[in-house]
């Protein structure tokens, strides 16, 4: 394979895509060990930890959710990260709407196992009304790690001297001369650049003395677990507690500067 570019530059580098084909540009999140072995033969998701719909290629349009895959979680870093951007063909792509598990991409009737037609979807779009979309691709000939992006994450103050950029400008920062990425932020919108972003408390009551069993409280809470963790939250997970216990842990998570205390929809 053909190894990715590298430049270092202040003006957007990438090529033009063919639209016929729908072809285009994606993140993918991984750590910079496994980025050289990637470059060199290819993305294998055969070995890959299954994600939440199934085990594929999976990419994002966002740096914001591929930055979250750069690093452990419980050993954030600051400096010289790295993502990959692929030319990504996606073709014909099924969108997914509502949670589930592929395998490959399903029969253009729609269904994931068909045998009345012989023809499948080239890729999959997963909306399921969460943060982020993903692009899933179940053959790796169909994408080309194109570029190594090295950055640096800056925190909510030093955000506010950085050049305002649309997410796929590549640019060199003066201070140290090394590559970053950054979304742009509007003034009005509170930031929150630190890693972790901070602690979100859920209280999910499921069982009451004179109540039935609130039932799908448990998918809500686990909705609610896997958006905060998408967004770089610390999310710890308190069930059934009382009113006192619901007190106490509000009055414990005050004390907190990056608290946030989210009570479930089933606990009232």
């Amino acid at each position: 394979m053909k190894k990715p570019m590298t430049v270092e530059t202040e003006s957007p580098v990438l090529d033009t895509l063919n639209e016929d084909i729908n072809e285009q540009y994606l993140f993918h999140g991984t750590k910079s060990a496994n980025i050289p072995s990637i470059c060199a033969m290819g993305p294998d998701f055969r070995i890959a930890r299954k994600g939440m719909f199934g085990r594929a290629i999976y990419l994002t349009e966002s740096a914001t959710k591929a930055d979250q895959y750069a690093d452990e979680m419980d050993s954030r870093r600051t400096e010289d990260l790295q993502i990959l951007i692929y030319r990504v063909l996606l073709g014909n792509a099924y969108h997914c709407e509502e949670q589930q598990v592929f395998k490959r991409p399903p029969c253009v009737c729609g269904e994931k196992i068909c045998r009345d037609h012989h023809e499948t979807f080239d890729s999959v779009i997963c909306d399921t009304r969460k943060l982020f979309r993903e692009f899933l691709l179940f053959t790796a000939d169909q994408c080309y790690p194109e570029y190594i992006v090295t950055y640096d994450r800056i925190d909510q103050f030093q955000a506010r001297a950085v050049p305002q950029l649309p997410v796929t400008s590549l640019c060199l920062r003066a201070a140290d001369h090394s590559l970053f990425m950054e979304e742009a932020y509007k003034d009005d919108v509170y930031r929150n650049c630190s890693l972790p972003r901070g602690r979100t408390i859920i209280i999910n009551n499921i069982n009451f003395h004179y109540h039935e069993k609130r039932v799908g409280s448990e998918m809500d809470c686990k909705a609610l677990v896997e958006l905060m963790e998408q967004m770089s939250y610390t999310v710890i997970v308190h069930n059934d507690l009382t009113a006192q216990g619901i007190f106490d842990v509000m009055e414990t998570e005050s004390q907190q500067a990056t608290g946030l205390v989210i009570p479930s929809s089933s606990s009232f």
